[in-house]
């Protein structure tokens, strides 16, 4: 077997692990979940020796983190889904430099969302306001531009208000979070 064909084969059986992941998670196969994300998330790092410019392995790589990252989240493993999110951010923001891409855009606004839980089960309120602060600022840039990503934003308004009441922030300075969110809910 050539070794481009292996190489296509490993993809082809990444995607595959990589949505085998996805559905096991939703089926709430928490322990299987992990470990196809975990194959997949191995397959892709071999990939990518083999291709360290491919901008679509590293973003299949990020979707596999981005995934195993809630995994490890809903088994409590808070500071290994942080880890694992930050990996995913990191690669995103490699992508981002390279070519701004709403998708990647809304790629990166997830895992904010997605990295200020277990920042804020640790306590580390400060950090997930923060996050929710970035989250905030991405989906607003895609909703300007005509995305549809109006529930997530009210969403992380309302995240980032609440946190920044758990990090002894000033009302005045949520007051405009507030706004913004009764401006959305209300049809804006």
């Amino acid at each position: 077997m050539s070794e481009e064909r292996e190489a296509e084969l490993r993809r082809e059986l990444a995607k595959v692990l990589l949505e085998k992941g996805l559905r096991l998670f939703k089926q709430g196969n928490l322990t299987e979940a992990l470990e196809a994300f975990e194959e997949a998330e191995s397959l892709y790092r071999k990939l990518i020796e083999l291709a360290p410019d491919s901008q679509e392995l590293k973003e299949h790589l990020a979707r596999v983190l981005i995934g195993k990252g809630g995994i490890l989240f809903r088994l409590g493993s808070h500071e290994q889904s942080i880890k694992t999110y930050e990996e995913a951010e990191s690669i995103i923001r490699e992508l981002l430099s390279l070519e701004e891409r709403d998708e990647l855009l809304s790629r990166l606004a997830l895992i904010q969302l997605k990295k200020a839980m277990p920042l804020r089960e640790l306590g580390r309120f400060e950090d997930a306001f923060k996050a929710y602060r970035e989250a905030r600022s991405l989906l607003e840039r895609l909703h300007e531009a005509g995305h549809d990503v109006k529930d997530k934003l009210i969403f992380t308004l309302v995240s980032e208000i609440a946190t920044g009441l758990l990090c002894g922030r000033e009302k005045q300075e949520l007051l405009p979070l507030w706004r913004k969110a009764e401006e959305l809910l209300l049809g804006g």
